[in-house]
């Protein structure tokens, strides 16, 4: 019969021992785990090195602004991302009307990560300073339901005397038209615009442009070689129809030779698009893919995008998927002038109606990036809000040249931003109209917003 084996004490003590030292080890690493984890989500580790003086130069004030959760529709993580930011502040109003900004166009107002001194790409859309409201475009580097992104807004500093440059728009953008008062592309100083009617109209964001198919207005942009795309694309804007049953060109390339796309609202009232392949040959969505009829006096989000991954080319109506084609071919370079409100050289395509936000990319957008386009800037002025503000120490040189500001702020040009902030009704002729209140504004975006919470769900 084997022996049992037995252990001494000796051997029971140092077994024990080492079991318990494993545990007593395996317990701090999974607290320290558990600690930093809760720590960097929850926690202010960034804020609470802001709050240690690591700020902007130059600047005497800042605030908190943080960002709503709910901004992202879904689960994938969209890199550099820009988001509308909607905040209004007594301190946001302009020195000489009681609040703290220098600037008469607000360019001395920065955004920053959490950690308060990383300088974030911004552009002001509109700033009205005797009310403190602001409209910016901020470049987020990444936007995710689960990474949080609240962010410090600084301002008041005269030392500032311009805005920053456009690189926000740098990412696969090739053109972006604002159309807030001008229709040159905010991003590119090599692409000029000429207008041949249009008038200033409320846009979505802001203003836009008012085009009259009765008038036969467009704008024209010279060729360049970043807007004739020959690959992926997505093409996007805001549209507020005033007609209905006729062809109406949003964007084009195409002219009299084949080659080049376009975006339109066909016959039917359903958006639609092509573009020539190398052959000559138009490829555009069938009769028989109808998408959404769309209506008269209300604002809809469009995007056409063609991913020559996937082969296919899609439409997307308020961040919707509304119909997608297969296709192996690819779009034709063009000689064509860039043109908004018509396909040149064609008298039947005329727009009628505002267009606002015009966007051409050079990559295949996502839905979920369509769709948190849509929810944004619907919704920018719920997504946003500023926490408490807080006062920054500055030199007594600085704090005497903002002193100084107050009393050489130009009244004429605070007046000037002030009108052109103020939009003025259409005084011209034929039949377009001014968007008004919609009653069932409110109850259609969130109807919209409900399908895409669904269509995002059922895709992950």
């Amino acid at each position: 019969m084997k022996p049992k084996l037995q252990l001494t004490p000796k051997n029971k003590v140092k077994v024990r021992a080492s079991v318990r030292l494993a545990y007593v080890g395996a317990t701090f690493a999974l607290a320290v785990a558990v600690a930093f984890l809760v720590y960097y989500n929850f926690g202010t580790s960034e804020k609470s090195i802001a709050n240690e003086e690591t700020v902007l130069p130059g600047f005497s004030k800042r605030a908190p602004l943080l960002i709503s959760n709910d901004i992202i529709r879904g689960k994938e993580i969209l890199t550099s991302f820009p988001v509308l930011i909607k905040v209004q502040s007594e301190e946001l109003k302009h020195i000489s009307k009681g609040g703290y900004v220098t600037h008469p166009k607000g360019y001395d107002i920065r955004v920053t990560k959490a950690d308060g001194k990383s300088i974030l790409s911004s552009q002001i859309e509109e700033y009205i300073p005797q009310k403190g409201e602001l409209s910016m475009w901020v470049m987020i580097d990444t936007l995710s339901d689960k990474i949080g992104r609240d962010l410090f807004i600084y301002y008041s500093n005269s030392t500032i005397k311009s805005e920053l440059p456009p690189v926000i728009w740098s990412f696969g953008y090739e053109a972006v038209m604002h159309l807030n008062g001008n229709t040159n592309p905010n991003n590119t100083r090599k692409i000029k615009s000429t207008q041949s009617g249009t008038s200033d109209a409320l846009g979505k964001i802001s203003s836009g442009k008012l085009f009259s198919s009765d008038r036969k207005d467009f704008v024209t942009y010279n060729y360049a070689r970043e807007t004739d795309l020959s690959g992926d694309f997505t093409l996007s804007a805001w549209i507020y129809l005033n007609e209905l049953n006729k062809k109406q060109v949003i964007i084009s390339n195409q002219g009299d030779q084949p080659g080049g796309y376009c975006m339109f609202i066909d016959q039917n009232n359903t958006l639609n698009a092509s573009f020539y392949n190398a052959s000559g040959k138009l490829i555009q969505f069938s009769e028989t893919q109808r998408g959404e009829t769309l209506e008269k006096n209300r604002w809809y989000h469009i995007s056409v995008v063609f991913s020559t991954g996937e082969k296919t080319m899609t439409s997307y109506v308020d961040g919707i998927t509304d119909k997608t084609n297969q296709v192996i071919d690819i779009p034709h370079p063009s000689a064509a002038e860039l043109q908004l409100g018509r396909i040149q050289f064609d008298n039947e395509s005329y727009f009628s109606g505002i267009i606002d936000e015009v966007r051409i990319s050079s990559v295949a957008r996502s839905q979920l990036w369509l769709a948190t386009v849509f929810y944004n800037e619907s919704l920018a002025d719920k997504l946003f809000s500023l926490g408490n503000s807080e006062e920054l120490s500055l030199s007594a040189q600085l704090t005497k040249e903002n002193k100084t500001a107050i009393l050489e702020s130009d009244k004429n040009e605070l007046d000037k931003n002030a009108s052109n902030n103020t939009l003025r009704s259409n005084k011209g002729g034929g039949n377009s109209q001014i968007p008004g209140v919609i009653s069932n504004n409110a109850e259609v975006i969130q109807a919209r917003l409900n399908n895409i919470k669904r269509v995002a769900e059922e895709n992950n």
